[in-house]
C-alpha cells in the first residue's frame, strides 16, 4: 500500500513539472531544465516560471524559423510574413530593393549610390563626368 503512494506521488510530480516547463518554454527557456525544476520543487518552480522574463532573441528566432514572421530589411523589426509594409518604419516590401549591381560608389565620398543619379545624394558631387 505504501509503495503505491510513492508511485502515484512521482507520477503526479512528473505531470505537475510540465506546467512550469511549458511556461518557461513559451518565454524562450529550456523545457527540460524547467521540467526537472518543476518535478523536484513545483511549489517554487511555478512562481519562478511565471515571474521569469522572456528572452526576446530566442522568441524572435523561433518566430522567424516557424515562418510566421520576417525581419524588416530597413529597421530590423519583426513583422508578419504577409505584411506588405513595415508597421515600424513604413518600408514597402512589395517594391524590389536596389541591389549592389545597380549601385556604385561616389567618387567623392565613396558611399554607395544608384548608378542612374547625376549627383550624389550625400555629398552633392556632380557625377555626369564619371
Amino acid at each position: 500500500m505504501e509503495s503505491w503512494f510513492w508511485f502515484e506521488f512521482i507520477i503526479m510530480a512528473g505531470f505537475l513539472g510540465v506546467i512550469p516547463a511549458m511556461i518557461a518554454d513559451k518565454k524562450g527557456h529550456s523545457f527540460i531544465l524547467w521540467w526537472f525544476f518543476g518535478f523536484a520543487l513545483f511549489i517554487v518552480a511555478l512562481p519562478a516560471a511565471i515571474l521569469l522574463k522572456a528572452d526576446p532573441k530566442i522568441i524572435e528566432k523561433r518566430e522567424i524559423q516557424s515562418g510566421d514572421s520576417k525581419k524588416c530589411p530597413q529597421c530590423a523589426e519583426l513583422v508578419k510574413r504577409e505584411a506588405a509594409k513595415c508597421r515600424f518604419c513604413g518600408s514597402d516590401f512589395s517594391q524590389p530593393r536596389t541591389t549592389n549591381t545597380t549601385m556604385k560608389p561616389c567618387p567623392s565620398c565613396r558611399r554607395p549610390i544608384p548608378r542612374n543619379l547625376t549627383s550624389c545624394t550625400f555629398c552633392r558631387a556632380d557625377l555626369r563626368a564619371t
